[in-house]
């Protein structure tokens, strides 16, 4: 045990008064002195901070208080205390360390406090594994082992852990500032960086499903990222509904949760198909800013086949220079490029082997010649040239601004004439729609032609008219004929002629004079038309053709106003089914063919007369 002398007066002990390492206070000037190992008195310190122990005790004697007198004043450096009891301090005294009150040890009736004000680091080594643990307890907050993990405890349940890689969390992460994990960068809420494949894995139990939550002030789960393990699709949801959905197979579906085209919304299946459904409004849109050219392009094995673009305002839709243009302001449809350049006079509409069926049109239709803006012909309200609408129901024809032909509104075709050909004064043609007779008409009283029979040999016969009459004349000019001989033996064909009296079957009631055809072919063949018991093969209907009224919706635009109105169409259901049968091909005959016959006849029957009489 080292005795501390205490010492009053100025100046230092004397070294009779010391034994070497034996401390001296001078409670005057408060100065700590000792002796060294040569002998000699000197002082540890100079001037030291003020030593107060308020009713404090070492090695068990009570010093200050109310039982002995404080110790202030006094310097002490360069010894040792050693101590086998406890040094106790008071509420709010402190333990100070350092020059400036750096470190300060207190408690101050409620809490206990280390304060550090220095400009250093504070440092707290333990040679082994350092605790921090709960007085009176077996809780620990925190632990550290030697090389080791540095451990957070909850409860004495080790929730945070550092490990040779990183750290270990048990149990949930909440934070309200920025967590990077591998960058430094504040910027970031969250950030994960590493080397090998996995960033970031969520793993649940069973079938559980993976869930990643994003919230707001006023839920929590506004925003959601599901995996579901039940049937291995991803789901994003929104507002508690979910809005997008990736299924097991690849599948993404947008706004639906099955693939159904009937169905709203969209999906890109795995497959390269792509759909998209929306009721009752526009279902997509592609916009091509500040420039003209293609939009949309189509491509078979990797190769264009087609597009849709746009030039000028206009909308093009086809193949390179090859597509149909659209002027949405002028309601014109016209050849152009696929971007909807004007083509003029480059496109065919159909070919040979790949013909359109009909063609209806309210409007004029123009066909071109070949030289720009000049119409060869036209259809519409124009008598230029062309077919035109003529008057209520009637339908012309015309050539150089003067109408040539014209169908009325009786079914009555007309050449030439557009009234009543058997006014004076008509010249044309009329075929009667009502009653099949057919009218040629000559503006003259003079012989005049009305009809010529023509063959590959020229005119062959005629029918011309007079003031009064009708002439039907076949061609029997003697430039034509050869091998001109008397016609003889004719008495004897005529009797070999049958003249008969009888009604046709479908006029029971009419009885008429004339032959059968098959029996004048043996004695006058060039008067009879067709064989004996003759047939032909005859197309017939064996089903009719079914149609039914079709209901075709009305057009709607994007704002909902119509733009063409409902209509019923008829639609073919069934087509006709035709069969062939043979049916009778009749015999005809030209019963002026037997007038040189009978001309010939009545020559020899004359001659006979005139012999007879000369007799």
């Amino acid at each position: 045990m080292t005795t501390i002398k205490l010492k009053n007066g100025s100046g230092a002990p004397l070294a009779g008064d010391l034994v070497q390492g034996e401390p001296a206070l001078d409670l005057t000037n408060k100065r700590l002195y000792t002796e060294d190992s040569g002998g000699t008195v000197i002082e540890v310190g100079t001037n030291p901070s003020t030593i107060n122990i308020d009713a404090g005790t070492i090695d068990g004697t009570v010093i200050g208080g109310s039982t002995a007198a404080a110790i202030t004043g006094t310097t002490i450096t360069g010894t040792s205390f050693v101590s086998s009891g406890d040094m106790t301090f008071g509420d709010n005294d402190k333990a100070i360390f350092g020059a400036g009150s750096d470190l300060q040890i207190y408690h101050d009736g409620s809490n206990s406090y280390i304060v550090d004000n220095g400009t250093g680091d504070l440092l707290i080594r333990a040679e082994n594994n350092l605790f921090l643990k709960r007085t009176n307890s077996d809780e620990t907050y925190l632990s550290g082992a030697v090389n080791g993990a540095v451990t957070l405890f909850h409860n004495n349940n080790a929730k945070l852990e550092t490990t040779i890689s990183g750290i270990d969390v048990t149990g949930g992460l909440t934070t309200t500032g920025n967590v990077g994990i591998g960058t430094a960068s504040p910027s970031r809420l969250l950030t994960l960086s590493g080397t090998g494949a996995t960033l970031l894995s969520l793993v649940s139990t069973d079938d559980d499903n993976c869930q990643i939550l994003f919230g707001d002030s006023a839920s929590d789960t506004v925003g959601k990222i599901l995996y579901r393990h039940s049937d291995n699709s991803m789901a994003f949801e929104i507002n508690a509904a979910e809005r997008m959905r990736i299924d097991s197979s690849g599948d993404l579906l947008v706004g639906k949760t099955s693939l159904d085209v009937g169905v709203v919304g969209q999906e890109l299946r795995s497959s390269g198909f792509l759909a998209a459904t929306r009721d009752g409004s526009t279902v997509g849109a592609y916009t091509r800013l500040n420039s003209d050219g293609i939009i949309l392009e189509f491509r078979k094995d990797g190769s264009a086949v087609g597009s849709i673009g746009c030039a000028a305002g206009s909308f093009g839709i086809g193949q390179s220079n090859t597509g149909l243009g659209f002027f949405n302001t002028d309601r014109i449809v016209f050849p152009a490029t696929s971007s909807g350049a004007v083509q003029d006079n480059a496109i065919d509409l159909g070919y040979a082997s790949g013909r359109f069926k009909n063609l209806y049109l309210s409007g004029q239709t123009f066909g071109g010649d070949g030289a720009a803006n000049v119409p060869s012909y036209a259809f519409g309200n124009d008598t230029n040239m062309g077919m035109y609408r003529a008057g209520n129901n009637i339908l012309g024809f015309s050539t150089s601004s003067a109408e040539r032909v014209r169908i009325d509104g009786s079914g009555n075709f007309r050449v030439g004439i557009s009234t009543d050909p058997a006014v004076a004064g008509s010249e044309g043609i009329e075929l009667n729609g009502s009653n099949g007779f057919i009218t040629t008409a000559r503006n003259t009283a003079a012989a005049a032609g009305h009809h010529q029979f023509v063959n590959s040999n020229g005119v062959v016969g005629t029918i011309t008219t007079s003031g009064s009459s009708t002439t039907y004349g076949t061609s029997s000019d003697y430039r034509l004929k050869e091998n001109v001989v008397p016609l003889t033996g004719a008495t004897e064909r005529v009797k070999q002629l049958n003249p008969s009296r009888f009604n046709f079957i479908v006029d029971a009631d009419t009885t008429v004079d004339g032959f059968l055809a098959h029996e004048v072919a043996d004695v006058v063949p060039e008067a009879i038309t067709g064989t004996k018991d003759g047939m032909r093969d005859e197309e017939y209907e064996v089903t009719p053709a079914v149609y039914e009224d079709v209901v075709i919706p009305a057009v709607l635009d994007e704002e909902g106003n119509e733009v063409e109105a409902e209509r019923t169409e008829q639609q073919l259901v069934t087509e006709a089914v035709m069969g062939t049968r043979s049916v009778p091909d009749y015999q005809g005959i030209d019963q002026s063919k037997l007038v040189p016959l009978l001309v010939a006849t009545i020559q020899e029957l004359e001659a006979r007369i005139t012999a007879l009489e000369s007799n």
